[in-house]
């Protein structure tokens, strides 16, 4: 038996909270999170997000997103405590309808730019691509964008224990890594790409608040360099299969190096358990024409959950709310551009 610090009571050895005062048991022991999602009722709700999705001529879709998260956010949690989801299918539907007025904008400003061209009298072989490259520009631009208004808008809906999270990163510091990365990545040709990716994964480690409590990450990506050329060296012969390695070394490394307060999180995956991860969903998907996409899900996050280990404690007592408004506009943004912003 061990005894609680809060009020002396006696508690089991793997009990992480105390019966009597409800207190956290401070603990190093390391721990792996819950995840208890059922295979059927999953399966159930996303038959029913299909067919109101296609009743509804697309309306419905916003919803069926903000049902799928609430269920997957409360079959996921740690220490006996799950996490709750609050964003809702208005709030996705909104952010939709306004990037399809910001769409309309940018259509017709694109038509009077081409107008104005001719007028010129500049020649359509050579006006096409002017605009093209405007065009890419603009896409680019609004991706870092897109992705720090999807964090914002998804963690600010989360909450663990009545706590939210929130994120605090912005667009100009983002962008700032995007075009030193994607220049450096280009002159070193390729060799700068892991440094890049490590890069991302800390701005938004680091802007990320549960709480008052901030995360810390720590590491250059550096340390990847050689794994990557490893990989780069090996995808020819292996078909790319190489790259599973690296992807896993680092998923440890950034795992690794993320902590807050005295948390700290350590993942195991290895690339042979990711690559045969991969190998079974795609022959599950190929089998079942798709039909089991739901379970591909379910085994990607459970996957996930298996191999990521948590260690030490937050201060509770010290842990005060402090959310962040924010829209959906950059969710619905990164919906449009296919960015996978997950959390």
């Amino acid at each position: 038996m061990m005894f609680c610090q809060t009020c002396g009571g006696e508690v089991p050895e793997q009990a992480r909270f105390c019966g009597a005062c409800g207190a956290p048991l401070a603990t190093d022991a390391a721990r792996h999170p819950d995840f208890r999602a059922d295979g059927g009722a999953f399966f159930l709700l996303f038959l029913k997000n299909v067919l109101l999705t296609v009743l509804t001529l697309g309306i419905y879709s916003a919803w069926a997103k903000t049902r799928v998260r609430q269920y997957l956010w409360s079959h996921f949690g740690l220490d006996g405590e799950f996490f709750s989801y609050h964003g809702t299918g208005m709030e996705l539907l909104i952010s939709r309808l306004k990037l399809l007025a910001a769409g309309a904008v940018a259509i017709l400003a694109l038509v009077a730019a081409v107008f104005a061209l001719q007028s010129a009298g500049i020649p359509p072989e050579k006006a096409s691509p002017v605009i093209a490259l405007g065009v890419y520009a603009t896409i680019a631009l609004l991706v870092p964008f897109a992705m720090v208004g999807a964090a914002r808008y998804r963690l600010s809906r989360t909450s663990y224990r009545g706590v939210r999270f929130s994120f605090r990163g912005e667009y100009g510091a983002l962008l700032g890594i995007f075009v030193k990365g994607v220049l450096l990545s280009v002159l070193t040709l390729g060799i700068y790409s892991p440094v890049f990716l490590v890069n991302i994964f800390a701005f938004f480690a680091r802007n990320t608040f549960y709480g008052n409590e901030a995360f810390a990450f720590e590491g250059d990506g550096q340390e990847l360099i050689v794994p990557y050329l490893i990989a780069l060296v090996l995808a020819l012969p292996t078909l790319g299969i190489s790259f599973f390695w690296f992807n896993a070394a680092r998923t440890r490394y950034c795992w690794s190096r993320l902590r807050t307060g005295s948390l700290r999180l350590q993942s195991e995956v290895q690339g042979g358990g990711l690559f045969g991860l991969t190998v079974g969903n795609i022959l599950l998907m190929i089998v079942t024409l798709g039909i089991t996409y739901p379970w591909t899900v379910l085994r990607n996050i459970r996957f996930f959950a298996d191999h990521l280990s948590v260690s030490g404690d937050l201060n509770w007592e010290a842990i005060r709310q402090e959310a962040r408004p924010a829209t959906a506009f950059g969710e619905g943004l990164a919906d449009a551009l296919d960015l996978d912003v997950g959390l």
